[in-house]
């Protein structure tokens, strides 16, 4: 099968989604060198909030976290430091708006040893900041071994649940459930004070990577499994994804486990506002193909949809966004060892897809050059105007900075496909020529990616610019058709019909 058949394998549906995608602007943050971006989310006052890691000068790394406007101006940034590695992975507003919230990994522990990997071998960091970059506070939690926080959620009066994975059983990892890496959920008030935590999982690997907060006042949480007692599975085939619901207290509502013969990963979950819960990923359906993955349940953890699309390579979704029109914006990276493809850029490209309600593919497109990019996150700020975060390892669009990996920021504007602003100009000023005298029509349209010229007299060209003769007397209408993917048809009239005279 054709990559062209596997991604049209989810239809595209005719109506309101007739849109296509304009790239606005797309800006670089962070350091000189390789930066390690994690979220995107909206701020107030038309600004967005970006968070990850960027190096500092002692070969560790520090957190980063950056509110910028939407023409891509930074407000201010700054930098979590400590002594060893610390990284930012997740952060959302509290008290109405009015403060941030992150989450991450700190290497930078003074309240006990830490024995796990050289690398963020160290806690939970659990911080607080002002709108204006003011740290409140910045606390770590966790055991003697390795613990990491992937995600967050709030939750309360302004707290949040924290969840990621532990290796400890001791200090602040309580009743550990399982023999070695364990979910660990850790609800924290508005202060940072522990309120209380639990672990999850069986007598293997297990951890928690993405969060969200749920419209009844608890929170969904999805990861990954490879321990069979979890379910009494006889075998895991190298692991699968969990998806759970639980209330304010981290009372366990329910939890489903999606399988399939090979490795599978969620990174984002949401919940829509129909309830619905919505996580993206990546799934292995045949060895060495890992393919884009979106998972569906209802509010009560039924199956409603589980799905695998994409081409024959490598490929991830990062994040998903619950649009407010109903429909769902991801964002991940793909890699090929062709580029036959059109939509190829390089070797891991950057790609958004914008879906309908039940998945069905509206517009995609990826972003990047020759070597590396991948998407991160995605948000939306407002109908129609949409922010990736990605990753960057080039130096295109007039960028200046090394090849070394950057914060990358992209904003894209939907546009309606009867708006691509199609128009041409010929050789010929009075619309009158001779029979088999050639007339140049020049393409300036600002949009469309393919065209077709209909010239009246039932002969049509597929190229941008056309070179027309006409064999036969008569007055001809010339119509451009411009399209954008399979979805997107404007079509722009010559201002006058063109007569043709005999010899």
């Amino acid at each position: 099968m054709t990559w062209a058949l596997l991604i049209l394998a989810m239809t595209w549906v005719e109506g309101a989604w007739a849109q296509f995608p304009v790239l606005t602007w797309q800006k670089f943050y962070g350091s000189e060198g390789a930066d390690v971006p994690r979220r995107i989310i909206t701020g107030p006052e038309n600004t967005l909030f970006i968070a990850g890691a960027v190096p500092d000068a002692y070969g560790e790394t520090d957190g980063y976290i950056a509110r910028i406007r939407l023409n891509g101006q930074i407000v201010w940034s700054r930098r979590i430091e400590g002594k060893g590695n610390i990284e930012v992975r997740d952060l959302a507003l509290v008290n109405a708006g009015k403060e941030l919230i992150f989450c991450g990994v700190s290497g930078a522990v003074s309240g006990h040893p830490e024995d796990g990997g050289p690398i963020y071998g160290g806690d939970y960091l659990v911080g607080k900041m002002s709108l204006d970059g003011k740290l409140l506070f910045s606390k770590t939690y966790g055991g003697s071994l390795r613990d990491e926080a992937w995600a967050l959620a709030p939750i309360g009066a302004d707290g949040a649940v924290v969840a990621g994975s532990s290796w400890s059983a001791n200090y602040d990892v309580e009743n550990k459930a399982g023999g070695l890496n364990d979910a660990w959920l850790l609800r924290v008030n508005q202060f940072g004070a522990k309120m209380n935590s639990r672990t999850e999982g069986g007598a293997k690997n297990d951890w928690a990577q993405a969060a969200a907060s749920t419209s009844d006042g608890g929170v969904v949480l999805a990861g990954f499994t490879n321990s069979e007692d979890w379910d009494g599975s006889e075998a895991r085939h190298n692991g699968d994804v969990w998806i759970a619901r639980y209330d304010f207290a981290l009372k366990l509502i329910w939890r489903i486990i999606v399988r399939s013969p090979y490795e599978d990963m969620v990174y984002r979950v949401v919940e829509t506002k129909e309830g619905r819960i919505v996580a993206a990923g990546s799934t292995f359906r045949e060895q060495g193909k890992k393919q884009f993955w979106i998972i569906e349940t209802d509010k009560d953890g039924n199956l409603l949809t589980e799905k695998p699309f994409g081409g024959n390579g490598f490929e991830e979704l990062t994040s998903v966004c619950a649009l407010r029109d109903g429909g769902f914006v991801f964002t991940g990276y793909s890699q090929y060892n062709t580029l036959a493809n059109p939509l190829i850029k390089g070797k891991r490209d950057l790609w958004v897809i914008r879906t309908d309600a039940k998945f069905n593919i509206v517009w995609q497109r990826t972003y990047g050059g020759p070597n590396n990019e991948e998407g991160v996150d995605v948000v939306e700020f407002r109908p129609g105007e949409i922010y990736v975060l990605g990753v960057k390892n080039n130096t295109f669009e007039a960028d200046k900075r090394p090849r070394q990996n950057d914060f990358w920021v992209l904003k894209i504007k939907e546009r309606s496909c009867t708006d691509m602003e199609l128009s041409c100009v010929s050789n010929f000023n009075d619309f009158s020529v001779k029979v088999n005298e050639p007339i140049r029509f020049t393409n300036q349209s600002k949009h469309g990616e393919r065209f077709k010229w209909e010239f009246g007299d039932g002969t049509t060209w597929e190229e941008r610019h056309a070179v027309k003769k006409y064999t036969r007397p008569g007055v001809f209408v010339v119509k451009l058709h411009g399209f954008i993917g399979e979805n997107c048809e404007d079509v722009y009239v010559y201002p006058k019909p063109i007569t043709v005279e005999g010899p």
